[in-house]
């Protein structure tokens, strides 16, 4: 265990445990790895101070979807540990959702074997996902994605790479790599790419 005992940490187990995720054999397990090994206990101890600190902070208690919101991002992300591209076309084999806590370096790491074609004039897409009505969409932008606006549509997405401003009525969000942005649905947004080099991020859209 002394070789794999900061992977184990790494996994999300300890934030699992604060949140109240770990079944009660894993619960157990767990504390007991804590008992054994100081730096299980003080990575605990440090993410229990963290999350505490956080919501005194705020001076409020966490929502009550909080866990939910928490937990479906630490399943996103071990979908996307798993996560390959398959086969010729490479695609997905299932939809990974993205938020603002999606891990940026893994999507990267996923989809750095697929380039855009050469001399592509503004846009360039490459489909990774659809099916059921959701979609996953590597997309690299070299000026403007013009306006446009969603009555159906829950669109996000995370930046790769480049920087952006992302324009969403009257206000403006700079933005940069590992960004998150959920589009609101009704409102026109444009986005504007400021980076020397072209913009490239992971797009994701459910119908709804």
């Amino acid at each position: 265990m002394n070789c794999n005992i900061q992977e184990y940490l790494g996994s999300g187990v300890v934030e699992e445990y604060c949140l109240g995720f770990l079944s009660p054999e894993q619960s157990e397990k767990f504390l007991r790895i804590c008992s054994i090994y100081p730096q299980a206990k003080a990575y605990l101890m440090d993410v229990q101070e963290s999350m505490q600190h956080i919501f005194q902070q705020h001076n409020k208690k966490a929502p009550a979807r909080c866990k939910s919101v928490i937990r479906n991002s630490i399943l996103a992300n071990l979908q996307l540990e798993s996560a390959s591209l398959q086969g010729d076309h490479q695609l997905l084999d299932e939809f990974i959702p993205i938020s603002r806590h999606s891990d940026c370096v893994r999507w990267e790491q996923l989809v750095e074997p697929i380039q855009p074609k050469e001399n592509y004039k503004n846009v360039y897409l490459k489909s990774l996902f659809a099916s059921n009505g959701q979609e996953l969409t590597l997309i690299w932008a070299k000026q403007l994605i013009p306006e446009e606006v969603h009555s159906d549509v829950d669109e996000s997405f995370l930046l790769l790479e480049g920087t952006v401003d992302c324009f969403i009525e009257e206000d403006i969000f700079h933005m940069k790599k590992g960004d998150f942005m959920r589009i609101p649905l009704g409102i026109s947004h444009k986005i504007m790419v400021t980076s020397a080099t072209p913009a490239k991020a992971i797009l994701s859209r459910v119908q709804l």
